[in-house]
C-alpha cells in the first residue's frame, strides 16, 4: 500500500522473477552499501537516483566512504585466506576468485550473470589462463610501467 501522497516503491526480485513493493527492515529507513562501482550499478543508480525524493521523504549523502588504500592489509590478509580455503588462485602474480569452487556464487542473481555471460569479452578480452572465464580478478599485478 501506498502512503499517503507517495507512490509504492517497486524492486525486481530477482529470486522471484517479479517486481515486488520494496519493504525495508527498518520501518521508515533504507540503508544500502555499495561495493564495486562498475557499469551495471552506476547504469542502475542513475535510473534509481530520480525516483528516491517523490518515494521516500529523505535521501541522505553517504556516512562512510573508505578508501581501499587504508585497508590494504586487511585485503591482503582476505585474499590469502581465499586462496588458502581454495577458492582463489594465482597466474603470473593475479589472483583470481574461482566462482566454481562456491556453489552460491551467483544465487539469486541470474540476470546479473546473464548479463555477465553476454558481455564476456566485449568490454575486455577474456583472460585465456583463467580457470572460468567468469572468475574475477581479487588482485591485479602492477604491469611494466605502472606504480605499485
Amino acid at each position: 500500500m501506498a502512503m499517503a501522497g507517495r507512490e509504492e516503491f517497486r524492486v525486481f526480485n530477482t529470486k522471484t522473477k517479479k517486481k515486488e513493493v520494496f519493504q525495508s527492515k527498518e520501518p521508515g529507513k533504507v540503508k544500502c552499501m555499495f561495493v564495486e562501482l562498475h557499469l551495471i550499478l552506476s547504469v542502475t543508480w542513475g535510473m534509481l537516483v530520480p525516483m528516491l525524493p517523490s518515494t521516500f521523504s529523505t535521501v541522505s549523502p553517504p556516512t562512510h566512504q573508505l578508501r581501499v588504500t587504508e585497508h590494504m592489509e586487511q585485503i591482503k590478509d582476505m585474499i590469502n585466506k581465499i586462496i588458502t580455503n581454495g577458492c582463489g588462485y594465482k597466474i603470473d602474480g593475479d589472483v583470481y576468485f574461482s566462482i566454481d569452487s562456491f556453489a552460491k556464487y551467483g544465487r539469486g542473481l541470474s540476470a546479473v550473470r546473464k548479463l555477465k555471460d553476454d558481455i564476456s569479452g566485449k568490454r575486455v578480452k577474456v583472460d585465456s589462463r583463467k580457470r572460468n572465464p567468469a572468475d574475477f580478478a581479487l588482485w591485479k599485478a602492477a604491469k611494466p610501467g605502472e606504480p605499485s
